[in-house]
């Protein structure tokens, strides 16, 4: 049996709904509570393979229009009792986000977050400016 928390990095406040999968099978499998808790039964013949949490979703707009969070990044962890599990969500930048320790983002990971309904992040928006050329004196 594995239990635990996730928990968002930043504000250190519980998500509710984080998926955990079994990396070597996907079927094992478990969603967070309110409180950000889960238990998963872990079969023994899996026991020794990484989990894997994430929070599918949305890129969320901050209070400015230009400020984005990415969705959260996926992140590896060991097995056990009481494991708390930090997820990250990064701002919005152009190019491919720097992974820090533990995190993810394999494809095969990110295949089956898509077909299970996960929304991929719009492409950055670019703004486009008309110009226009000063006006001259006659």
């Amino acid at each position: 049996m594995v239990s635990g928390w996730v928990l968002d990095r930043d504000t250190q406040q519980p998500l509710a709904g984080a998926l955990i999968i079994c990396e070597k099978d996907t079927l094992c499998q478990t969603r967070t509570a309110a409180n950000g808790s889960f238990h998963l039964a872990v079969p023994k013949h899996l026991s020794a393979s990484k989990l894997i949490a994430v929070l599918p979703g949305r890129p969320q707009v901050q209070q400015n229009e230009e400020d984005w969070l990415m969705p959260y990044i996926p992140h590896y962890f060991t097995a056990g009792n009481n494991v708390t599990v930090l997820l990250r969500r990064p701002r919005m930048i152009l190019g491919e986000t720097k992974l820090e320790a533990g995190e993810t983002r394999t494809p095969a990971i990110l295949g089956y977050l898509m077909r299970q309904g996960a929304v991929p992040p719009p492409f950055p928006k670019i703004i486009d400016i008309e110009f226009q050329a000063p006006k001259t004196k006659p």
